[in-house]
């Protein structure tokens, strides 16, 4: 199973293709801004070259809202897609009934749906300050996992920071996708809470996204083939 999802943020179709063809074997890709701007074509285009995807849409709505995206979602074949925690436990809810019910009718594979919890750019004085919630990140964190644990979903969006205390009150099984990791090599740019990639799978992470530090690979004297290798040896040795 593949550890790494590319974030596809901010480029243009033709380089979106060429990353597909040139790393479809080291990584899988998310794309959020363009299944926006190239429409779900794009998602077709990508399994047609023999990628995965991770639809990154972070469904926020009224149950019945959410669950036709579910749907819709999982008629596409995806390999995963987010909801945000703070819609609910009723919320995920529907979103899981209803992709199980349209991949039931339609012999579909399921997608692994996870839960977003509190955005990596944001931190405990942020959340007091601009949402008035008066517990820590990592508190936060914990409390809107568990309520996507409730809701059925397959894990959650977490910094590496948190994994640890996800997984020790979710279980192991509980998927950690995690985003705000930086290799060593690269800068943390907009991110808060980061790890390295080896930080974050020694914790237990799932899955990690990655974005800039393989896409702009040459400004650290690789290519990005030779980044996404990197990164996989430094996991795994």
């Amino acid at each position: 199973m593949k550890k790494i999802f590319l974030a596809l943020d901010n480029l243009e179709k033709k380089e979106i293709l060429e990353l597909i063809k040139e790393l479809k074997e080291e990584v899988m890709f998310k794309i959020n801004d363009s299944f926006l701007k190239f429409g779900p074509e794009l998602i077709e285009e990508i399994h047609e070259l023999g990628g995965e995807v991770f639809l990154d849409l972070k469904f926020h709505d009224i149950p019945n809202t959410v669950g036709n995206y579910a749907k819709a979602t999982a008629e596409k074949k995806v390999f995963m897609f987010n909801v945000h925690c703070l819609g609910g436990i009723e919320m995920m809810k529907k979103a899981k009934e209803s992709a199980e019910q349209i991949c039931k009718e339609k012999n579909l594979r399921k997608p692994l749906i996870v839960g977003v919890t509190i955005l990596t750019s944001m931190d405990t004085q942020a959340l007091k300050e601009e949402l008035k919630v008066n517990l820590s990140v990592e508190e936060m964190v914990k409390h809107l996992a568990l309520n996507a644990k409730k809701a059925g979903l397959d894990g959650v969006v977490c910094s590496p920071k948190e994994i640890e205390l996800v997984k020790k009150a979710c279980g192991k099984e509980f998927l950690c996708v995690t985003p705000g990791v930086r290799p060593e090599y690269s800068s943390t740019d907009d991110q808060k809470r980061t790890l390295t990639p080896k930080e974050a799978i020694q914790k237990g992470a799932d899955f990690l996204v990655i974005g800039r530090p393989i896409i702009q690979a040459k400004k650290y004297d690789m290519t990005r083939k030779q980044a996404a290798e990197k990164i996989l040896q430094d996991i795994f040795e």
